[in-house]
C-alpha cells in the first residue's frame, strides 16, 4: 500500500515504508521521508510539505491521521488497495 500526493494531474507514490513521520510545521503538514527523494525538478527531498487547507481539513487532523496510518500497519488494510487507488486516479501500471 502507498500514500498517493496527487497535483496538478500528476501523482507521487510514497510506499507507507518510506515515511518516517508525519507532523506538522508553521501550519503546514510534513511528511518526513526515510530517504531522500528526487523532485520532478530534479532536486532532493527529505520531505513532502502539504497545505491540509486545500485538503479541506486542518493540518492537526491530516497529520493525525496519517501519522496513524504510517504507524499502524493494520489500519493501512482498510484502506482502499493500490490497484483501484490507481484506476480512480487514472495512473498507470507502478
Amino acid at each position: 500500500l502507498a500514500l498517493y500526493l496527487v497535483q496538478r494531474r500528476r501523482a507521487v507514490t510514497l510506499p507507507w515504508r518510506t515515511v518516517r513521520g508525519v507532523g506538522t510545521r508553521e501550519g503546514r503538514v510534513v511528511i518526513e521521508l526515510a530517504q531522500a527523494m528526487t523532485t520532478p525538478s530534479g532536486e532532493a527531498a527529505d520531505e513532502v510539505q502539504l497545505d491540509a487547507r486545500k485538503l479541506g481539513t486542518t493540518p492537526e487532523r491530516l497529520a493525525t491521521a496519517l501519522e496513524r496510518l504510517r504507524a499502524d500497519e493494520a489500519a493501512r488494510l482498510g484502506l482502499p488497495p493500490d490497484d483501484e487507488v490507481r484506476r480512480l486516479l487514472g495512473l498507470g501500471r507502478a
